[in-house]
């Protein structure tokens, strides 16, 4: 799959532990290189959106990952 580099005004939460081989810039046309760390969870404040790469749904209830996303929304949505 591809990830995306996040653009001003984001907060990455959150990174992945691999690699993706592609990721894309801001207008998700062109390929970019960046040897970076992936961003797995991304918050945009302004605009009050929180972008998760990964599937909570799919996961045991009783995963970090599960308990991360969960947490987040109540902190970010009051949910």
């Amino acid at each position: 799959h591809q990830m995306m580099i996040p653009g001003e005004g984001a907060e990455v939460l959150a990174y992945a532990e691999c690699l993706s081989p592609i990721k894309f810039a801001e207008d998700a046309r062109d390929p970019v290189e960046d040897p970076g760390p992936e961003p797995e969870i991304v918050y945009w404040p302004k605009e009050k959106i929180l972008g998760i790469q990964g599937h909570p749904e799919w996961v045991n209830h009783d995963s970090g990952f599960y308990k991360l996303t969960q947490q987040l929304l109540k902190e970010k949505f009051n949910v």
